[in-house]
């Protein structure tokens, strides 16, 4: 079954969900408005002139100028609406809802709507990051941004004096998105990966190879840094600075690193930690993407955060894939991999010490080749006036109505309608369920 996502924004969900519950009465643009007042002209009597109308409702912004502000009216004359707490002003792009429920208890439902939602409208979502044996695990690709798009990729810490960072969706070579750390005028930004203490246990005298691009304007305002550090405190570290201009991508493969004067490189015997390190110079933007730091073979990878179930047949490049004349990097996928199946190259293992599990490979695999992982992730949980709802927004509006009926006491009073609501958003949800037929393994600890 194909998965709907109701491309609807949260604003217009939420107001089909006062219209559900009979809670919206009205609804108008601005003509004037101030922090404390909004002014609707062309309809003087909203709904009738009477000063007392409109007293103890609620105005919802649904678009234009303020969207997403809500104020209970305190007074009204003649389509001028006021309140106490001060706010955005409107103007004549604002669109506005009257509604006689407060709609932060609709607000309220279309969260719990997402929530419950999210494991049964889970979202497909192919992922490239995975590179086997690459110590940075699924991080050095850049695809996972937890926090948000200006804040530090997954795994990764931002560093030096108003340093900014950036998902990049343009200038990339390999997935979607690189990573694009800028520099303020007083220092270098860095971008920096700490490998697991618990894998650096066991790299001692091993050989690393980095592998990855980096894109910069000017020669050597992008430096890769791996710095290794002795038990006895005594820390290495080589650069891999970049010679293309233009914003071309360049491989690291290709450039001689300094100090560590080869790549691959040999560890010391008796190593404390172990770092990556993305730099750019001040005052300006340099690229990164697809990173790969490793050689050793690794048997247990962390899983990419998106994903929440996974196929049970994963796919492996047959060879690394190489840049483009284009600067453009495309792994081999599908059935032109190689094919890993489950329990037979592979299973799911808890993390020592994390709720979240692991990859774990039955045998040692060929370094740097990305692995070809279909899915399904939890759809993101929207709450922008603006933004387009992840799931389904016909079940979002009708769990959203049914939560304020309950909240507000109606499934009693309007018991039928209560009844009608309830039976089409579990229709609805059944109706737009990830499909079960495929045998999915699950990621996450229950």
């Amino acid at each position: 079954m194909a998965i709907a996502v109701g491309q609807q924004t949260y604003a217009a969900t939420l107001l089909q969900a006062a219209e559900m519950g009979g809670w919206l009465l009205f609804r108008g643009t601005l003509t004037a408005g101030t922090t404390t007042s909004a002014t609707d002209a062309n309809n003087t009597r909203l709904p009738s002139a009477e000063s007392g109308a409109q007293l103890g409702k609620y105005i919802y912004f649904d678009s234009g100028t303020g969207i997403g502000q809500i104020r209970l009216i305190t007074t009204y004359t003649l389509g001028v609406m006021t309140w106490i707490e001060a706010g955005t002003a409107g103007d004549t792009t604002t669109t506005y809802a009257i509604m006689s429920i407060d709609p932060r208890i609709l607000q309220r439902g279309l969260a719990e709507a997402q929530r419950l939602a999210a494991f049964n409208m889970a979202l497909p979502y192919d992922s490239y990051s995975l590179m086997t044996n690459n110590l940075l695990h699924f991080m050095g690709d850049f695809e996972e941004w937890p926090d948000g798009t200006t804040s530090a990729p997954a795994g990764f810490v931002l560093a030096g004096a108003s340093a900014t960072i950036a998902r990049e969706a343009t200038t990339r070579t390999h997935g979607l998105y690189s990573a694009a750390p800028t520099a303020a005028a007083g220092a270098v930004a860095t971008l920096t990966y700490t490998v697991d203490p618990e894998l650096v246990r066991y790299l001692g005298s091993a050989s690393l190879s980095l592998y990855g691009l980096m894109a910069e304007t000017t020669a050597a305002d992008a430096v890769m840094r791996v710095t290794h550090t002795t038990q006895a405190g005594v820390a290495v570290s080589g650069n891999w600075a970049g010679t293309l201009t233009g914003n071309r991508f360049q491989e690291l493969e290709n450039i001689t690193p300094t100090t560590i004067t080869t790549n691959p490189f040999t560890l010391p015997a008796l190593l404390a930690s172990l770092t990556l390190q993305a730099r750019t110079a001040v005052s300006t933007t340099c690229y990164f993407d697809d990173l790969f730091l490793g050689g050793p073979s690794l048997y247990d990878y962390d899983i990419p955060t998106s994903l929440i179930k996974i196929s049970p047949v994963i796919y492996m490049e047959r060879a690394r894939a190489s840049l483009s004349a284009g600067g453009s990097r495309t792994p081999e996928s599908g059935a032109n991999g190689e094919a890993l199946r489950y329990r037979q190259d592979w299973t799911v293992a808890p993390k020592s010490g994390s709720t979240r599990r692991r990859l774990r490979f039955y045998r040692s695999l060929p370094s740097a080749r990305h692995l070809y992982i279909r899915g399904l992730q939890i759809p993101t949980v929207v709450t922008a006036a603006g933004t387009n709802l992840n799931i389904n927004a016909d079940f979002a509006a009708r769990a959203a109505a049914v939560y304020g009926a309950r909240t507000e006491g109606l499934a009693k009073e309007r018991m039928t309608e209560f009844a009608e609501l309830k039976a089409e958003r579990d229709r609805l949800a059944a109706q737009f369920r990830t499909d079960t037929n495929e045998p999915w393994v699950d990621v996450e600890d229950i």
